[in-house]
């Protein structure tokens, strides 16, 4: 996963917004957003499987905050750190940065009536991700990577995540069979 602050240093980059999520006993998803002048590529680090893709700002302009830069930023700004006590939940890390702001706030299990601009942006996050189409999921067809199955194409039946594997179904003679594969030994068809 790229550093934000060597995001930034890209030629053409307006800002870089990252959201971690950190279930109990999940593993931990990265979403981040690189925004330029008309394009935004958004990442999804799920374990050690990683996707990404970029759209032009009219294809996100549905999801907002992520509609323009500065009215993510604003959203940020709009949501500090907040932190409910619940024995388990989840924490978010929010990180926003551009060539003047530089925001680390961390929110605890945030409650969705007292902490509304919080929940907005997790949920817009989540929206983001959705449109992009990056989630390792059920139905998806992936490849193989390496090995002696390399290049083969399959579909995703499930995804375990707490061991970091993905049940693929893959054509072998003529029939369907199943192979278990580490997350990393796959990549999205296509």
């Amino acid at each position: 996963m790229d550093l934000l602050d060597d995001l930034l240093r890209d030629e053409g980059v307006l800002g870089v917004a990252r959201l971690f999520v950190a279930p109990s006993f999940r593993p931990v998803e990265v979403y981040t957003a690189v925004y330029t002048d008309t394009a935004v590529r958004i990442c999804l680090d799920q374990g050690v499987f990683r996707s990404s893709v970029t759209k032009a700002l009219k294809e996100v302009r549905r999801v907002r905050p992520f509609a323009r830069w500065e009215t993510l930023k604003m959203a940020a700004l709009a949501a500090p750190a907040c932190e409910t006590l619940t024995c388990d939940g989840t924490t978010y890390g929010h990180y926003i940065r551009d060539r003047l702001t530089n925001l680390d706030v961390r929110w605890s299990n945030p409650d969705a009536d007292e902490h509304r601009p919080q929940r907005v942006l997790i949920a817009a996050y989540r929206k983001l991700i959705d449109l992009a189409g990056l989630r390792l999921e059920r139905g998806r067809r992936v490849t193989i990577r390496s090995g002696m199955f390399a290049g083969l194409e399959g579909e995703v039946l499930s995804v375990d995540e707490y061991r970091g594997l993905v049940i693929v179904s893959v054509p072998l003679l003529g029939k369907g069979a199943e192979m278990r594969l580490p997350w990393e030994e796959v990549e999205f068809a296509g």
